[in-house]
Formats: structure tokens, sequence, C-alpha cells
């Protein structure tokens, strides 16, 4: 949605207005926005102290919602739409906190989650469903390529080892394998612990 652009007129004539008024118009308009309310909530009340906390908080979020789909008798396309959920929560996570780090980790972490899955319950479903899966699983792995690229390499190091055994459980599935040859994924350097960049053929 395209934002607004205020009149000169208009800025003019909110900055007479009292401060009572504006606090009722700015309280009114925060109401309307929960990210902003709850980006306040994070600077205001939680002064900026709670990111680790959250960063938990969703961490199990995202394996008890991911394993509950396991649970189910549901077809591969409920998996698909919780880890789609999943991101988006993630994506709240980081404009509320700013969390880059954790923006890398739980990502790591819902890939690593819902391939788990797969191995475990959905092997044998539709084919053309798990590629829709893996297609969109290997694209949040090249957009933590692009975000590792800019932290700090300690920080990088962090994550090698969730990046290996991320390899491991790639490599085991063949049609997740071809899918990523298919599009440009070289799982080896998961297998080496770094983070894979996009292979042009």
């Amino acid at each position: 949605m395209a934002r607004t652009t205020l009149s000169d007129e208009l800025k003019k004539a909110i900055s007479h207005l009292t401060s009572k008024e504006k606090d009722k118009y700015l309280f009114r308009l925060i109401a309307k926005d929960p990210i902003l309310m709850e980006q306040l909530e994070f600077q205001l009340l939680e002064d900026r102290s709670t990111v680790e906390e959250r960063r938990e908080k969703l961490h199990n979020s995202i394996q008890k919602n991911i394993k509950q789909v396991s649970s189910g008798r549901g077809r591969i396309r409920a998996l698909i739409s919780e880890v789609r959920s999943q991101s988006a929560h993630i994506t709240r996570h980081l404009r509320v906190t700013g969390d880059k780090y954790g923006e890398i980790e739980l990502n790591l972490l819902l890939i690593h989650e819902a391939l788990l899955v797969v191995k475990g319950q959905y092997l044998h479903s539709n084919p053309r469903d798990q590629i829709k899966l893996y297609e969109y699983l290997i694209n949040r792995i090249f957009k933590l390529s692009n975000l590792a690229d800019k932290i700090h390499m300690d920080y990088r190091l962090d994550f090698a080892e969730k990046l290996q055994e991320l390899g491991g459980i790639i490599g085991s599935n063949d049609l997740m394998m071809h899918t990523c040859i298919m599009n440009g994924l070289d799982v080896n350097v998961l297998l080496k612990g770094d983070f894979p960049p996009r292979l042009t053929y």
C-alpha cells in the first residue's frame, strides 16, 4: 500500500494542536498498527532487554507447531502452510526487535524442523508438493546466505554445526538433493558448515 504524503498545510495545522489533542490522535493511530504497538512495548516498556527471551519463546513455538503438524494425518500441504506461517512470525520478530542474529537462527531452525518432519512422515507424499516445499526452503537458505554476509565472522561460526546437520538431512533425501541441484544450491557448502551462495550455470 502506497504511503500518503502529508501536505504542508496539514503538517502546519497538526503542529498547532495542543499536546492533549496530539496524544489523542497518536494513541488512535498506534492502536491501529499492531506491529508499531509491539515495537513500542519492546522499546519503551521492555527497554530492548528482552531480545533473547522473545527469541527463545519463538524458538519453542516453532518446534511445537511444526511437530504438531507431524502428529496429524494431514498432507504435506499442511506442513507448507505451517512453515509459511512460522516464517511470518520470524519476520514480525525481526521488525519488532531488529534481531538479525535471531532471524538467521530461527530460520535455520524452521528449515531443519520442516525437513525432519518430511523425513519422518512425508517422503512418499506427492512429489509435486514436496518440491514446492523444498523450493521454498531453498529460497530461505539463499536469503540466509545474504543475511550472513552482513554479520561478523564470529557469529557466522555459531551456525556451522547446524548448517552441517542441515546438509546431512538434505543429502539423505534424493528428491530434495535433485531440487537443490536444479536451483543452484551446493549442499557440499552446507556440509562444510557454511552458507551456500546461489550457483549460476
